[in-house]
């Protein structure tokens, strides 16, 4: 388990490379809970890695709480995860608070299309 919670002070500067350890083995493998909730200096570089994490063959296969709570995602981060969301084949919790998917646009039901049609 890895529980970030509130850590407002970790920018993408250090979290980048952090994830991209948990992308490999053996983190990859065991990580089940990953934790990242009010996170909120951290940019779409990190998105980028938490997207890689979920999506990647090789990423964290076996997590099945995520938390991303009240970090800010892009429309195209936004898409990009809820896709890898949709295809991940062991994530039963998710978090999504204040993460920017609250609007009405087209961007926003693809996306809920994505998570609601999820493994």
């Amino acid at each position: 388990e890895v529980n970030l919670t509130g850590c407002v002070s970790l920018n993408s500067e250090a979290m980048v490379p952090f994830l991209d350890q948990l992308c490999r083995s053996p983190a990859s493998t065991s990580l089940r809970t990953l934790i990242l909730k009010g996170c909120t200096r951290v940019c779409h570089k990190t998105l980028r890695s938490v997207i890689r994490l979920v999506a990647d063959t090789r990423g964290a296969q076996n997590l099945r709480h995520l938390n991303l709570g009240g970090v800010s995602m892009t429309s195209r981060c936004q898409l990009q995860f809820c896709a890898a969301v949709r295809v991940h084949p062991n994530l039963t919790k998710l978090c999504l608070a204040s993460v920017g998917l609250g609007d009405v646009s087209a961007t926003s039901k693809r996306c809920l299309g994505d998570l609601l049609g999820s493994k």
